[in-house]
């Protein structure tokens, strides 16, 4: 299936739903996890609504949205954005609340204004949790993508998964099945040939990413003028 180039006809759409979903999960969690945890206007009255969506099973929304929007890609991107949303905005949401206070009254003290607050305090000290909340929606949006090509059952992966079974062609319904699973490693430790797509996802985007956004603060807060003790030493 793979050198047929079927396994890829079957993959590529899922991964054009993937690829949105995924991308409104994360823009619009980030953004209402921020606001929600800054504002607390807002967390007063949205948080109720979040906890009552997050505390319904996803799954028992999914046919009620296919009804309300079809067969197509449309609804195949609400499902996987409902499933990732939630793991983004909440991670998002503890991450600035873990924020020590006694930062933010330093910053204070010293006159920042709330951009300087968000650019050298909150976000360096939420964005570990702001990963975290990526690894976790990219496993559940992996979930929703499978899910709804389950009950569309007209194109994509999962549409791949219920043809094979019908047919009893098991040998043929793992290859996508192993193909959304994790990367394959050797008895060294390292990545084996062929890796999965959620341990390309995982590792590959979201660790790149991981690396690049701390580089970024780096950058963004300067050289690091703290004198060691050998510096502090008086010159004989």
């Amino acid at each position: 299936m793979v050198l047929s180039g079927e396994l890829w006809t079957y993959l590529w759409p899922s991964l054009v739903v993937l690829g949105i979903g995924f991308a409104l999960a994360v823009v619009f969690g980030i953004a209402i996890g921020l606001l929600l945890a800054r504002f607390w206007v807002l967390d007063v009255a949205l948080t109720v609504y979040i906890t009552f969506l997050y505390s319904i099973p996803s799954v028992a929304l999914v046919p009620l949205i296919v009804l309300w929007a079809g067969f197509d890609t449309t609804a195949k991107v609400i499902i996987l954005f409902l499933f990732a949303f939630f793991p983004m905005v909440i991670n998002t949401y503890q991450g600035v609340k873990s924020v020590d206070p006694k930062l933010l009254e330093v910053g204070r003290a010293f006159r920042c204004s709330e951009g300087q607050l968000w650019r050298n305090i909150i976000l360096p000290a939420a964005l570990p949790f702001i990963v975290t909340g990526l690894r976790l929606a990219l496993g559940r949006a992996l979930i929703g993508m499978v899910l709804a090509d389950l009950y569309t059952a007209i194109s994509g992966i999962g549409y791949l998964i219920v043809r094979t079974a019908s047919t009893y062609q098991v040998d043929k319904m793992f290859v996508p099945i192993v193909t959304l699973g994790p990367a394959r490693r050797d008895v060294h430790g390292a990545a084996a040939p062929g890796r999965e797509i959620r341990g390309a996802l995982d590792r590959g985007i979201v660790g790149r990413l991981n690396r690049r956004t701390q580089s970024f603060f780096r950058r963004m807060r300067g050289p690091d003028r703290r004198m060691t003790m050998q510096q502090r030493r008086p010159v004989l």
